[in-house]
């Protein structure tokens, strides 16, 4: 489904010429009658759409037999054509020099930009390697410039939470196709930088007032500072997994240097960034710095902010995460209680802000052996997150992987292992088979089913999973490591059982 002025801006893509062309630019009572009954005008919302989904396989299966059907020939496509125009009319959306560089885009006059925003690196990733377009990739993405305003643009724009997952999956699927044709790429910690400068620049940016255009593209006004944070430790994962979490420390400090305008403190508006350099430290291992450096995120706030805040219970949720890691579970507990608290006199029980908190809640619980109590949490949560994020949404999967423990906790190997399988095929489905999550979910099921004492299954979960993490992190990383020490106890068990 396309908006009109999406597909009026669409339709005067010149090939030849690589540009878009005003003249080229049809008449919608000319597209109507044209496209009709294959495509279906809509008047209520000004769309157009396919009459039926059959329509594109039967447009996209191929140019027929020149005996059959030859007045129709024109009509047809491959697959592979549409998505290498597809790549290129989406490119030439986001490189263009007059919005390359901005985010504030008024999107009446700039109509495509929304979806080439989201969807040209699957474009160019799905279609075959043309040397002219993967050229105008490649001189694109060599302005970090450029990268990180499309990356701010897209958390912006999406209407979805959480935006992060797909930006660093496309990320990473482009980087595969370039390294398949040959060619040299941005690195991924250089995508991960792009990344975090986005996110300061949230701060900065100033998104026009909604049209009913632009409220259609789903553009947002702003972003809480809960997202900003899912996305940062999102993104402290990811530095993690590529070795360069020092890298993400360094721009936070910097940024808290500049942020600094109240003598020796930072203001209430920017204690995110002491919640986000926190989170960093913990990554590090840095426990105590990381539950320092909240503390002073919370002094400020307590000072300046109501009781009430939703930024308190934040930083209250990350200070009872970090006393869950030090293994004061009484403490994590009392802290995920008072912040569910505060966010339920806000009003907002279905809240992803509550979701997060129950499941951390549960956590905290799970360690201190109440798994009833820490199940019906998840689930909740679980309920949440199905209706607001989808099936396969990652956070919807860790939820997953959290039941998949409690039920392990009460004894109960058969729902333990029903749950983490569903995980393990969403996960290869949703992020990819060599996906470091999906990788330690099979570790997770190769686990389960060694308490149920399945060791043939185990020992094929734990060789994929030590396959997968040796390629991507290294035989010395401490998953790869963990892999390889399952497989040797598992063939000790095996020959001692065979014997």
């Amino acid at each position: 489904m396309m908006t009109w002025p999406e597909l009026r801006r669409a339709l005067s893509w010149n090939e030849a010429e690589q540009s878009f062309e005003r003249d080229n630019e049809p008449f919608k009572k000319t597209v109507s009658e044209l496209c009709f009954p294959l495509v279906e005008y809509q008047s209520d919302n000004d769309t157009f759409r396919l009459a039926h989904l059959t329509v594109q396989e039967f447009l996209c299966r191929g140019v027929p037999e020149p005996t059959s059907s030859q007045g129709l020939a024109p009509l047809f496509v491959k697959e592979a054509d549409a998505q290498i125009e597809l790549a290129a009319i989406t490119l030439a959306s986001v490189a263009d020099p007059q919005v390359s560089r901005r985010c504030d885009v008024d999107l009446e006059t700039s109509p495509l930009l929304a979806y080439a925003t989201k969807n040209w690196c699957y474009h160019f990733c799905q279609s075959p390697w043309d040397e002219k377009l993967g050229n105008r990739f490649l001189e694109f993405v060599a302005c970090s410039e450029r990268r990180y305003t499309w990356i701010l643009r897209w958390l912006v724009l999406e209407e979805r939470a959480f935006a992060l997952q797909q930006v660093v999956k496309i990320q990473r699927l482009v980087q595969q196709r370039l390294t398949k044709c040959g060619r040299e790429h941005v690195s991924g910690i250089v995508l991960l930088k792009d990344t975090q400068r986005a996110l300061f620049h949230l701060d900065k940016i100033l998104v026009n007032t909604p049209s009913p255009s632009s409220l259609r593209n789903g553009i947002r006004r702003s972003i809480s500072n809960f997202e900003r944070l899912m996305c940062v430790r999102d993104l402290a994962r990811e530095y993690k997994l590529a070795g360069g979490v020092e890298e993400g420390v360094k721009m936070f400090e910097s940024a808290l240097r500049e942020a600094d305008t109240l003598g020796e403190d930072v203001t209430p508006g920017s204690c995110w960034l002491l919640n986000s350099l926190g989170i960093l430290y913990d990554q590090q291992g840095r426990t105590e710095a990381s539950r320092m450096t909240q503390l002073r995120a919370l002094k400020i706030q307590e000072t300046w902010l109501p009781e009430n805040s939703l930024d308190i219970a934040l930083t209250r949720n990350e200070l009872g995460r970090i006393a869950r890691h030090l293994g004061r579970f009484d403490d994590a507990e009392s802290l995920h209680r008072n912040a569910l608290a505060t966010l339920g006199r806000s009003s907002l029980a279905g809240d992803l802000q509550v979701v997060w908190t129950k499941n951390a809640l549960a956590r905290a619980v799970l360690k201190q052996n109440r798994p009833d109590e820490a199940l019906v949490l998840h689930q909740q949560a679980l309920a949440t997150e199905r209706d607001r994020l989808g099936n396969d949404h990652p956070h919807t999967l860790w939820t997953l992987s959290d039941i998949a423990r409690c039920y392990q906790a009460q004894g109960n190997l058969k729902s333990a292992i029903a749950f983490q399988c569903d995980l393990v095929e969403r996960s290869q489905r949703t992020l990819g088979p060599d996906c470091l999550d999906t990788l330690w979910a099979k570790n997770s099921l190769g686990r389960f089913y060694e308490l149920h004492v399945e060791l043939e299954k185990a020992h094929g979960l734990h060789d994929d999973a030590l396959r997968g993490q040796t390629v991507q992190l290294g035989s010395g990383h401490p998953h790869t490591v963990w892999s390889r020490q399952a497989l040797a106890g598992l063939d000790k068990r095996i020959k001692n059982r065979d014997d």
